[in-house]
């Protein structure tokens, strides 16, 4: 957990290309060539980029005619004559276009304050930057062995104490990390805090009745709060003896000491239920966007009775604007309740079972700024920009979990040139990531190759 995540407040659309270093020089290039649609293909050949051979454009044009000399397979002059020079990008170069967002005014998304608040009314998240960066506590995975974690136990009485904050496969106690700052700051009321503890041990440390153990929350800029739901909690009470705490070590996954003997394996949990969950939550966001587009989309047309020729006629015929992308099919849908409608792409790459494929769907929400027919360009794109990425993917959720908002999707020019004109594949012919999952080690290289 750093506190140097940034998030993107900003942002300027850039380009550069795959397998070449994205030096200023390229990425200019490139950008330029890309926002003027100079890609050739095999079935046309845009106008091209035409720099004047003016004193005012020598600048530029002597940047050109060095990539070209250093990417000659790339960069590709089509027209050299007394007034200027016009220039593409090659189809192997628009294969490898890829979108750079230049991050300016960068602020942390996850910061402690210069005056950080008592250690009782902080966050996990500001727990931890509170002892990392203001503590020097360093992060360590949690030791296997319980006599490892006690020869590493935090004793703020010791000027030599090794200052650690140590990690497992679980989500982080917040009362673990409070009962470090708090032995920080007052060492005289605690002798040790031992590590990879129940939240019952780090609750009588604090003095606190022992309850149900909370899920970690982050704290927002705008005072709003990410909750991670946590599979550990503590089963009951402390056993308390004479005034002696037994260290009780953490249930169901979290990481557990060897034997003495040296048996027995630290639990793992399936990495497998993280990724499927996180994509169930990409879904659902998806999902909860999808619908902020309808109610918009509805109330438009509630209140300004918009009348849109193109909306009308796909209406009344959804199935005849439907059409085929390479491999791909693109489907007109309707919603059952009411006149929505929206696009679905089908991808033929990737099954998540023998029942399921691998779909994704997009609202138009045409209204009092776009018409259908724009609307329904934007979405287009970015759909067509998500098939395009289908063989960087090897599984199903990985290529849904890929999302791009209207607007933010490459030019069409480029969109188009990356198409893939590869045969769509036999539906037996394509493993699902059930079996994925079961016999292979989840490579880079695509399910369809």
């Amino acid at each position: 957990m750093k506190s140097t995540a940034e998030e993107w407040v900003k942002g300027k659309q850039q380009f550069a290309l795959r397998d070449v270093v994205a030096t200023d020089d390229v990425v200019s290039v490139v950008t330029q060539l890309c926002v003027a649609g100079a890609l050739l293909s095999t079935d046309r050949t845009p106008a091209g980029l035409r720099i004047s051979k003016s004193a005012s454009e020598a600048g530029n044009l002597e940047l050109f005619e060095q990539l070209a000399d250093r990417l000659p397979n790339f960069i590709v002059c089509t027209e050299d004559i007394a007034e200027h020079k016009t220039w593409h990008l090659s189809i192997q170069a628009a294969q490898q276009v890829e979108m750079l967002h230049t991050c300016v005014q960068a602020t942390p998304l996850f910061a402690l304050p210069d005056v950080p608040p008592p250690t009782a009314d902080m966050t996990t998240c500001q727990l931890a930057l509170f002892l990392e960066e203001r503590c020097n506590f360093k992060w360590l995975m949690m030791p296997r062995r319980q006599q490892d974690r006690i020869a590493i136990a935090f004793r703020a009485r010791d000027p030599d104490t090794p200052r650690f904050l140590c990690f497992g496969r679980a989500n982080l106690d917040h009362h673990y990390l409070r009962s470090l700052a708090a032995a920080q700051q007052s060492p005289s009321d605690f002798e040790e805090v031992l590590h990879g503890q129940k939240h019952s041990y780090y609750c009588h440390l604090l003095g606190l009745d022992v309850g149900k153990r909370g899920a970690p929350q982050l704290a927002l800029d705008d005072g709003g709060e990410i909750d991670f739901p946590s599979s550990k909690r503590a089963r009951g009470p402390l056993p308390m003896g004479d005034g002696d705490v037994e260290p009780l070590l953490l249930e169901d996954g979290d990481v557990e000491p060897l034997d003495d003997d040296g048996d027995g394996s630290d639990p793992v949990e399936n990495d497998l239920d993280f990724e499927e969950a996180l994509a169930a939550e990409i879904e659902l966001w998806e999902v909860e966007q999808q619908q902020e587009h309808l109610d918009d989309h509805l109330e438009d047309h509630q209140s300004e009775g918009i009348q849109d020729g193109d909306r009308e006629r796909a209406l009344q015929n959804p199935s005849a604007q439907n059409f085929k992308y390479g491999p791909f099919t693109f489907t007109l849908k309707r919603s059952k309740d009411s006149d929505v409608l929206s696009w679905q792409c089908s991808c033929p790459f990737h099954r998540k079972n023998p029942n399921s494929g691998c779909k994704k769907t997009m609202v138009v929400t045409s209204g009092s700024v776009l018409s259908f027919e724009a609307a329904s360009d934007e979405v287009l794109d970015c759909l067509r920009h998500w098939a395009n990425q289908a063989l960087t993917f090897t599984r199903q959720r990985t290529h849904l979990a890929f999302h791009v908002n209207e607007g933010n999707a490459p030019p069409k020019d480029v969109i188009l040139a990356q198409m893939i004109t590869r045969p769509k594949p036999k539906k037996t012919d394509v493993p699902t990531d059930q079996e994925l999952d079961g016999g292979s080690d989840g490579g880079s290289t695509s399910s369809s190759e």
